[in-house]
């Protein structure tokens, strides 16, 4: 935290819960966050299955386990296979999110979450143009059931009450506002 406030000022570096934020200033410095974590490897039978990054919540000293390169990796071959409409769709519920928060003062959901979600959609439904993919979309999580939903690596579920899981209600009340926009 010190070598990030020496580089970038302390009006510029917020401890956030899970990272810390270096805020866009005038040197022209691009908003980032900082993780700071440990390599975690799972194993079974002595085999290691999955490699990836492992680190502390600030407030409750929470572990929290994540596998990025997988979440990459899976998230490639789900753009590929719908000939790169499923990038394109998290970034237009990311951008819907931003601006129902903007506009309504509401609270929003993690984009985590939204690209988790959406990765759980069958990719047929990313065939259709942007609007109505949009509102398909939006429909199927608002009334479908979402008990079986993973995160994007593919290893855990979306839903409990790690820091890193959700309440499949918030991802409800998400969809039930994306549908009124």
């Amino acid at each position: 935290m010190d070598a990030l406030v020496n580089r970038f000022g302390s009006a510029n570096v917020v401890q956030g819960n899970k990272s810390v934020k270096i805020q866009f200033n005038s040197t022209g410095v691009v908003p980032a966050d900082v993780v700071v974590c440990i390599e975690y490897r799972h194993y079974s039978a002595l085999r290691v299955l999955y490699t990836g990054m492992g680190f502390l919540t600030n407030a409750g000293q929470e572990l929290i386990i994540n596998y990025p390169k997988l979440h990459y990796e899976n998230g490639t071959k789900k753009s590929d296979r719908t000939s790169g409409a499923y990038k394109k769709t998290v970034r237009m519920f990311k951008n819907a999110n931003r601006y129902f928060r903007e506009r309504y003062q509401a609270r929003t959901v993690p984009s985590y979450l939204i690209e988790c979600s959406l990765y759980n959609i069958k990719d047929s439904l990313f065939s259709f143009q942007l609007r109505d993919r949009f509102y398909k979309i939006a429909s199927l999580l608002a009334e479908d059931d979402v008990s079986n939903f993973v995160s994007q690596n593919g290893i855990g579920t979306l839903w409990g009450n790690r820091p890193d899981q959700f309440e499949a209600s918030l991802l409800r009340k998400f969809a039930c506002n994306m549908q009124k926009l």
